[in-house]
């Protein structure tokens, strides 16, 4: 064997010689989700290493993360645009953590939490993104339809533009990170203890939910934690569907992106000028809009191709 063999090994994905070749995208929805959870299995998978993982991305998000807050906390000249960097910051850091876990615990590939295959699908991403903003942009214009004069252009709107690279730069990188770590590193960790993906599918969307209670939108009650309970449903039913994690972090960064940018509400987790601000954060309407928003986006990345 050559040198430094086995560490090239680790790192290409089509090592094993006795794989079993991958099933096509929505064409078998129990292969590709076999095929997809399987990936942690191409480290070291043991049930220490795995707990040791999820402490390792929980103290980074807690740990570094706390200090960019108090840091921003205590600064005079701290505004609009810094506290929303420093809040995507704070979720960015628990890629520290991920990268200790899955490189330096499990000796697997980071690719492995995306896709059974050599490289990131770019495409599937953009179409992800691309089909989820069109959806949340018609859900936007039915709610002004409905209440009319609930939403209204924001007076503050020019102050967008400064607002807008840094959304373009770090909302992306934000959803991609929650992605990464609960539907990629918490759903392939799961298979551990289950090869159930319904129980694997709720497991991940509960944890995905509880840190996400602190949000402002939560204290709106049991609609609006519904929202979040969905979200992780639909985000983990079309990864599995998939088989990969490229036209999740579209969708996600869509939805995130739409908010910061075209139409935000008070009280929002991403407190940005957007172009059209809403009177009231309506939780009941957001979470109706969701689901008949994931049917047809499902319907759209799947159905239609298969009928």
């Amino acid at each position: 064997m050559r040198p430094n063999a086995g560490w090239r090994r680790h790192w290409d994905m089509n090592a094993d010689p006795l794989a079993p070749p991958l099933a096509q995208p929505g064409t078998d929805w129990q292969r590709n989700a076999e095929d997809y959870l399987a990936l942690i299995e191409r480290g070291r998978n043991s049930v220490w290493r795995t707990f040791a993982g999820c402490l390792l991305i929980v103290a980074a998000w807690l740990g570094l993360g706390s200090v960019l807050y108090f840091l921003s906390a205590d600064s005079s000249q701290a505004g609009a645009l810094s506290t929303f960097v420093v809040a995507n910051l704070g979720i960015l850091v628990m890629l520290v953590g991920l990268a200790l876990a899955v490189i330096a615990l499990q000796r697997r590939s980071l690719l492995t939490l995306v896709t059974p295959r050599k490289r990131f699908d770019w495409q599937r991403a953009w179409q992800g993104f691309a089909a989820f903003f069109i959806i949340a942009g018609i859900s936007f214009a039915v709610e002004c339809v409905l209440y009319p004069g609930r939403y209204t252009l924001n007076a503050d709107a020019g102050r967008l533009i400064v607002f807008v690279p840094a959304i373009l730069l770090l909302t992306p990188l934000q959803a991609a990170t929650e992605e990464l770590v609960f539907r990629g590193y918490l759903m392939q960790s799961l298979r551990t203890f289950t090869r159930s993906p319904l129980l694997i599918v709720m497991a991940s969307s509960v944890a995905f939910t509880v840190p996400h209670l602190w949000n402002p939108e939560a204290a709106h009650g049991a609609a609006a934690i519904a929202l979040y309970v969905l979200i992780a449903i639909f985000l983990a039913v079309i990864t599995l569907r998939d088989g990969r994690l490229e036209l999740a972090i579209g969708a996600h960064t869509a939805i995130n992106v739409f908010i910061a940018i075209v139409a935000g509400y008070p009280d929002s987790a991403l407190d940005t000028p957007a172009l059209f601000m809403a009177d009231l954060f309506d939780p009941v309407y957001s979470l109706a809009s969701l689901v008949a928003g994931s049917v047809v986006f499902y319907g759209w990345c799947f159905l239609r191709r298969a009928s």
